[in-house]
């Protein structure tokens, strides 16, 4: 049960992660549409963690073949946070478990 609640936290945590982020970087690029101005050093770094987190599928949902119309979009994501979580998880599991001269 405890892994279960500390799985749902972690892929709770990185869905909303990568959502708060990817809207904050969006708007951010809106709103250089009427400055010349280059982008910011916070939105080149909210950027970049957006590229990390969203690896490895929402990449492939780029895709013209892959579309998710409406609330659909969410599936992508959701299955991205599911799939970093099990990562963690699976890390975090296999770390305990190693004698100590490996660590």
């Amino acid at each position: 049960m405890r892994r279960m609640v500390a799985f749902g936290l972690i892929a709770a945590s990185h869905f909303v992660l990568t959502i708060v982020l990817v809207i904050f970087t969006f708007g951010a690029g809106m709103a250089r549409f009427d400055a010349p101005d280059g982008p910011r050093s916070t939105e080149t770094v909210a950027s970049s963690v957006v590229d990390v987190l969203a690896f490895p599928v929402l990449p492939l949902v780029g895709r013209p073949s892959l579309r998710f119309p409406g609330l659909w979009g969410y599936v992508p994501f959701i299955v991205n946070s599911l799939l970093w979580a099990g990562a963690i998880s699976t890390i975090w599991r296999l770390r305990h478990r190693l004698p100590d001269r490996f660590r």
